[in-house]
Order: C-alpha cells, then sequence, then structure tokens
C-alpha cells in the first residue's frame, strides 16, 4: 500500500462554514472613535483563520452598512437606497423635538432626549424610509430621518438598507 502525504478533509472545510453578522453595539462614550472599523476587521480576520465565509443578515443599521460596505461587502438584491449624511453642527435637530431647530424643515427624529442627531437619512422616495426605525432606535443612534436634502456641503455616501450582505470571498467562491 502506498501511503499519501494528503492529509484528511477538514470537517470545518471552508465550503460549510459561514459567519454572519448581525448587529454591533459601541459604548456611548466610546462612539465616533472608529471601534465598528476595528470589530469588524476583527471578525473577518476570526472568519479567515477559521475558514468561514462571512456575511451580514439583514441590515437596517445604516452605520453598519456604512463599514460593511467600506470593507468590501456587496448589497444582494432587495432592499432601500439611501443617503447617509453627516450632519454637521449648525444642522441643529434636537432629538427631543418633532421640528428641527431654527426653521428646519419637519424630520422624523426620536423623542425623549436632548442630544442632537449626528447622522441623516434622506431618500428622494420617503416612503422607503417609513416605518424602518422606532423612535427609540433614532435616538440611540443618534440618526433623524430628513424630508429634504442639507442645503450646506455635508459628507454623503449612498449606502443600503433592509438588505443582506456578501463578501466578495463568498461571491468568488459561488457560495451565495
Amino acid at each position: 500500500t502506498e501511503s499519501s502525504n494528503a492529509a484528511a478533509p477538514s470537517p470545518l472545510s471552508r465550503s460549510n462554514i459561514f459567519s454572519s453578522i448581525v448587529g454591533m453595539e459601541v459604548n456611548k462614550c466610546r462612539r465616533g472613535e472608529g471601534l465598528s472599523k476595528i470589530f469588524l476587521a476583527l471578525w473577518l480576520r476570526i472568519c479567515l483563520e477559521t475558514d468561514a465565509f462571512p456575511r451580514a443578515a439583514v441590515m437596517n443599521k445604516p452605520l453598519i452598512s456604512l463599514v460593511l460596505q467600506r470593507f468590501g461587502f456587496v448589497p444582494q438584491d432587495g432592499g432601500v437606497s439611501v443617503e447617509l449624511i453627516r450632519l454637521e453642527r449648525d444642522y441643529d435637530i434636537d432629538l427631543s423635538q418633532s421640528k428641527a431647530r431654527d426653521n428646519q424643515p419637519n424630520h422624523q427624529v426620536g423623542e425623549g432626549t436632548e442630544s442632537r442627531a449626528s447622522f441623516g437619512l434622506y431618500s428622494p422616495h420617503a416612503k422607503s424610509l417609513q416605518g424602518i426605525f422606532s423612535q427609540r432606535v433614532l435616538r440611540t443612534q443618534n440618526i433623524a430621518i430628513l424630508d429634504h436634502l442639507p442645503t450646506m456641503t455635508s459628507e454623503r455616501t449612498l449606502i443600503h438598507l433592509k438588505t443582506t450582505f456578501e463578501h466578495p470571498i463568498s461571491i468568488e467562491a459561488n457560495v451565495v
């Protein structure tokens, strides 16, 4: 008999292991420090070291969707494309009010807090944003749903919500 140097197939072969990210929480006092990028990079590293295919469950969290896209994840069919807008300090949306201050148009915002929205979501199809977020989510994520684009120049990025995301590794291996 001939002996073979080939290793036996691992029960943890890449063809049958997936790892899905469904969310992430960063302590309020640590937000804005880039930790979500670090956490996502660590998760991807674990996926690579364990031969797991990375993917994301249906994502309704705008900031996680943004980070996923920046790491090369591809939104799948369905979902909604919206603009995520970093709001300038002088674009004063008080999350405890139903209207922005200084005669700004109405916005859907969370109630019951004195903090300001850091990000806005805008879609020319406003209906596509209705019902996605509860008041609590808007408040805890410091997000406002805008009924128009801000007139001042703000950082804007097209993101995808209400859809799954696949990483190019999974797409290239044709496992999606």
